[in-house]
């Protein structure tokens, strides 16, 4: 649990193990290096619940807010924040929540799934912007989308459902 300030110039928080990651109001993680720079990495399945500020380079290809190898959940309650050059990337699935008041922004994709599906529901502000190409979310293998009243997703493509995703 953080409530004050974690920084690293490779990534802020990096998990070996299966873990749970709760970052309180007020509370920052940030990675910011000129080679790299997650917030939250985790090579184990992982639970990460935000409502303070997680940050990664949103310049460097691949760098994000927070990335989840083996997959797992992210809860972006009101007033979380969660930016990257991707804003979460999960390479193993797993599923997203970004709560009412909660916002999602990215240089390239707001919410990336490469190679499992994943589920995502939005109710906040969920945005990919890059030169008006990048995706709010993209699903590479399928998964759902379920965006509720006043939720948001922009992005050059507001959805990119490669294959077999329902919005």
């Amino acid at each position: 649990t953080n409530a004050g300030r974690i920084t690293g110039a490779a990534m802020g928080i990096l998990l070996a193990t299966a873990a749970q990651i709760t970052n309180q109001s007020g509370g920052t993680i940030a990675a910011g290096g000129t080679t790299g720079g997650i917030g939250v990495g985790a090579s184990a399945a992982a639970t990460v619940v935000n409502a303070g500020v997680i940050s990664g380079n949103q310049t460097v290809s691949g760098a994000s807010g927070i990335s989840l190898a083996a997959g797992g959940s992210v809860t972006n309650r009101l007033g979380g924040t969660i930016s990257g050059h991707y804003g979460v990337l999960l390479h193993g699935g797993g599923s997203i929540t970004n709560q009412s008041g909660g916002t999602i922004s990215a240089e390239f994709v707001g919410v990336a799934a490469f190679t499992i599906a994943a589920t995502v529901v939005n109710a906040g502000a969920l945005s990919g912007v890059y030169l008006n190409v990048g995706d709010g979310i993209f699903l590479s293998v399928g998964g759902s989308v379920t965006n509720q009243t006043g939720g948001t997703i922009l992005g050059g493509n507001g959805i990119f459902a490669y294959s077999g995703a329902a919005a």
